[in-house]
């Protein structure tokens, strides 16, 4: 049965599709398919809503989904508000510390965090990805936010990506 709310469908950003295909991922028309999520490389970095696609495709250092984008605004009670009437699947707001504040939705299989106020225009600022071994994304993994999970920072992109093990 189709969602009845917005879900994410296409994720932008920028860089060379050989430096995913380096790390490991299988790409198919310079994209990643994440459980049914297209990352497209070598796009300015934005995203899109809509009907996730279904093609599901294995990549050798283990990536199976998004876990959540990150998405930075100068106007964070606007904007949770523009996206609250836009029907995204609102669940908490939580104070991040030093005046800045996090929004957290549901978009499907993964999960958006607006951060915000931040500096510039509202924009796309990087995406987690899920794996069940950290190791061929880096050396650097450490203890992740959420209790029992671990995340480690990709190097070599052209954007910030990290993964983390899964819930």
């Amino acid at each position: 049965m189709p969602s009845s709310r917005p879900e994410l469908q296409e994720v932008h950003v920028p860089g060379d599709p050989a430096a995913w295909e380096r790390l490991g991922f299988t790409l198919v028309e310079d994209a990643v398919h994440l459980d049914g999520v297209r990352i497209v490389i070598g796009r300015e970095a934005g995203w899109s809503l809509g009907e996730p696609r279904a093609r599901r495709v294995e990549h050798p250092n283990g990536a199976t989904a998004i876990d959540h984008i990150v998405v930075l605004t100068p106007d964070f009670d606007a904007t949770v508000e523009r996206l609250r009437s836009d029907g995204l699947d609102f669940r908490r707001i939580r104070d991040a510390g030093e005046g800045r504040r996090q929004a957290f939705f549901v978009l499907g299989p993964c999960l958006l965090e607006l951060a915000g106020p931040a500096d510039g225009p509202e924009r796309l600022w990087g995406v987690t990805l899920v794996a069940p071994d950290l190791d061929p994304f880096g050396g650097n993994a450490k203890d992740a936010v959420q209790p029992g999970r671990r995340i480690t920072t990709v190097k070599g992109l052209d954007f910030p990506v990290a993964v983390m093990t899964p819930r």
